[in-house]
């Protein structure tokens, strides 16, 4: 697995989660300006999904499908606390 299939190796012996190349982006962006990590990011997506969402949805979807759909719903619920990725900073 490399970078190309959606595996990025900073996650370290975490299985791999597989992120929309736009997800990747915003979660970089977010990151290098806050000084908080990937993980810290999707953590705070899934405690904010998770509670409002089946939690049979992981085993029907998959992982990565939740990640990606509770990323998409936090990176759209919380966009003017952010910084868009399109904007330099």
């Amino acid at each position: 697995m490399d970078e190309s299939d959606g595996y990025h190796p900073e996650f370290g012996n975490s299985f791999p989660i597989l992120v929309k190349p736009e997800h990747f982006a915003w979660l970089s962006k977010q990151c290098e300006i806050l000084g908080t990590s990937k993980q810290a990011l999707i953590a705070n997506a899934l405690q904010e999904w998770l509670p409002h969402n089946s939690a049979t949805a992981i085993t029907e979807l998959g992982v990565s499908a939740v990640v990606e759909i509770a990323l998409s719903d936090f990176i759209l619920r919380h966009r003017s606390q952010f910084i868009p990725v399109d904007e330099e900073a």
